[in-house]
């Protein structure tokens, strides 16, 4: 990948030591959330940490640099909205 002066370097600790098997995810996720708008990386981010598990929101926190609250939050709203949607969902096939 080339040199983009606004796309975060990873902080997560095999990053910054060297080559590791993810290390190219992390580049291409932060290039992908360099051209986002705030609302777009916060979703982004949030089915990121949706799909890693335990530890997810400090990992991508560390990928990506954005602060963790900044990643709950999508995660927290989606949740919420999809058992509501379930919830509607059920009731009009009944």
């Amino acid at each position: 990948m080339g040199a983009d002066s606004n796309v975060h370097t990873c902080g997560c600790e095999p990053c910054r030591k060297g080559d590791h098997p993810e290390r190219e995810d992390h580049c291409q996720l932060n290039l992908i959330l360099s051209r986002l708008d705030e609302q777009q990386r916060r979703w982004l981010t949030g089915r990121e940490a949706a799909q890693r598990g335990h530890g997810d929101i400090r990992i991508v926190s560390l990928i990506t640099g954005l602060h963790p609250e900044t990643i709950r939050r999508p995660v927290t709203t989606d949740k919420t909205q999809t058992k509501e949607s379930n919830g509607r969902n059920a009731k009009q096939r009944h």
